[in-house]
């Protein structure tokens, strides 16, 4: 069995200013932060490209192994799944460290990251920069900063895996992935 990762090159689009209804972004009971219905793709409207995640390289006519996996757009092979037991558990807080925990993992069992073409890009909206109306970008709604991470965590144990100080299968408190998929 083939143990490796997809990645698929993403695209940003900023929501055009009038689009987005900045009083709904409070609003728990509702399904969208929208004036009107998004029914086509963000291109196809027009909207501007306001990041282009990943590498710079990520544009490209064919797959082709690379460093980037990214959870938007990532898949996994169960079997590398069972092999590393899923996600780490004691890494399950913070922020930034899931898809670290999965690629780096697998790389040491051989696993391989391959990049999708760019003609199967996924879009996303997006969403870094919103604020409730009348806040500053202090009470951002999507923040990443220091403090949430567990990247500095992460680094760490990967040196143990290394070393053969911390298990490279995920322990998850007796949790045996490939147990549960016998089922």
């Amino acid at each position: 069995r083939r143990l490796c990762l997809l990645a698929f090159p993403i695209v940003q689009y900023a929501v055009p200013p009038d689009f987005l209804d900045r009083h709904k972004l409070m609003e728990f009971g509702e399904l969208s932060v929208f004036r009107s219905e998004l029914n086509s793709r963000p291109s196809s409207r027009g909207w501007s490209v306001s990041d282009t995640l990943g590498p710079k390289d990520a544009f490209h006519t064919q797959y082709k192994p690379h460093w980037f996996w990214d959870g938007q757009a990532m898949v996994v092979t169960r079997g590398m799944m069972e092999a590393i037991n899923g996600f780490d558990e004691v890494l399950d807080y913070g922020n930034d460290c899931h898809m670290q925990n999965i690629r780096d993992r697998a790389a040491l069992l051989g696993g391989q990251v391959w990049l999708a073409p760019a003609q199967e890009a996924v879009e996303e909206i997006d969403h870094h920069n919103w604020f409730p109306q009348g806040e500053t970008d202090e009470f951002l709604m999507f923040n990443r900063l220091q403090k949430d991470t567990n990247l500095g965590l992460w680094a760490g144990l990967v040196d143990r895996i290394r070393a053969g100080a911390y298990p490279l299968r995920a322990a998850n408190f007796g949790f045996d992935l490939s147990e549960f998929f016998a089922r």
